[in-house]
């Protein structure tokens, strides 16, 4: 049965982590800072059985991070099920069974990325500073800028937009809707926080309603209304 908890991510305005279930069992998925390796040849991304942990490099373009982080994933789903990585096929029963096993595994990634804001949270994601996995990343940290959505163009906190506070109902909590525009490619990227009862966002993005990119009319309209909506 797949799960329907939602993660909340906790990194400033934007995740540094997003987790992914594989039969109970949960994974850590971070951007590493550092070119990442496997058999001594660059690799895009990398899977860590043992410390549960999924990788993926800041050094490839942003709009390769959900191919790779689908394919990492499907490395730690294999393996839960005691299969090699990259064994090949002996024959058409095993061919049958690996095809519903995608598409069980497909039906839970989507799910779990959906529900930690999509690929839009995914793109927003800058390296981690969690010195477990080597050297802290240098320049601004995350808490002094955010990080166009789109083309990743640096964005100041101070031009950030956040609403006054609003109860949720379903999710139990206070809300701020939070947003920006940017001035690179004119895009408006806007997300959803969990905050106090005074409006102050705890850093936690929300899965509902999932963070998205304004652009063309919706943008000019959120940028002339001079408040924040995230409808």
């Amino acid at each position: 049965m797949l799960s329907t908890t939602p993660f909340p991510i906790r990194a400033g305005t934007i995740p540094e982590k997003m987790f992914f279930a594989v039969d109970g069992i949960t994974y850590i998925m971070m951007i590493s800072p550092r070119p990442l390796f496997r058999s001594g040849q660059p690799a895009q991304g990398s899977c860590d059985f043992t410390r549960r942990l999924i990788l993926l490099t800041d050094q490839m373009p942003r709009q390769r991070r959900l191919e790779v982080l689908i394919h990492e994933y499907r490395h730690a789903w294999r393996a839960s099920r005691g299969i090699v990585s990259d064994s090949p096929a002996s024959d058409a029963t095993h061919d049958e069974a690996d095809a519903n096993d995608i598409a069980e595994f497909a039906t839970s990634f989507i799910q779990q990325l959906a529900e930690q804001g999509g690929e839009i949270a995914l793109h927003m994601m800058l390296p981690t500073r969690d010195i477990r996995i080597g050297a802290q990343p240098t320049g601004p940290m995350t808490n002094k800028r955010a990080e166009c959505g789109h083309c990743a163009a640096p964005i100041m906190v101070g031009s950030i937009r956040t609403s006054p506070p609003q109860w949720s109902e379903d999710l139990g909590v206070w809300t701020a809707h939070r947003g920006f525009a940017c001035s690179t490619c004119n895009r408006v990227t806007i997300w959803t926080e969990s905050a106090t009862v005074e409006g102050v966002p705890s850093g936690s993005i929300l899965p509902h309603p999932p963070p998205k990119i304004l652009e063309g009319a919706a943008a000019v309209a959120w940028i002339a209304q001079g408040e924040v909506f995230n409808d």
